[in-house]
């Protein structure tokens, strides 16, 4: 797997070959549902404005009996996703 975090903070997947944008798993819009201050973050893609984004790198994999090599785990609110480090991309501070 593939993740990528846009230079606008955005969180992309690899998923069947092309990177996709991730939505909010809380976001409950539905075209009938007017939108309302309450559910401020309707519409919204995962991203490192959210409080509940985490991104940590460390050496959680383990490849075989001997060999570790470091990994990138971003927690979100509800799940988390983890990729070697190589496979990691921050485009956050390019220009």
């Amino acid at each position: 797997m593939k993740i990528k975090i846009d230079k606008n903070g955005y969180l992309w997947l690899e998923r069947a070959g092309k990177m996709k944008a991730v939505k909010c798993p809380e976001d409950h819009y539905t075209e009938k549902e007017p939108y309302s201050s309450v559910s401020i973050h309707k519409h919204w893609s995962c991203g490192d404005w959210c409080s509940l984004f985490r991104e940590e790198i460390s050496t959680i994999y383990e490849v075989g009996m001997v060999t570790t090599k470091k990994a990138v785990q971003i927690s979100l609110c509800k799940n988390y996703h983890t990729c070697f480090i190589e496979d990691f991309t921050d485009e956050r501070g390019e220009e």
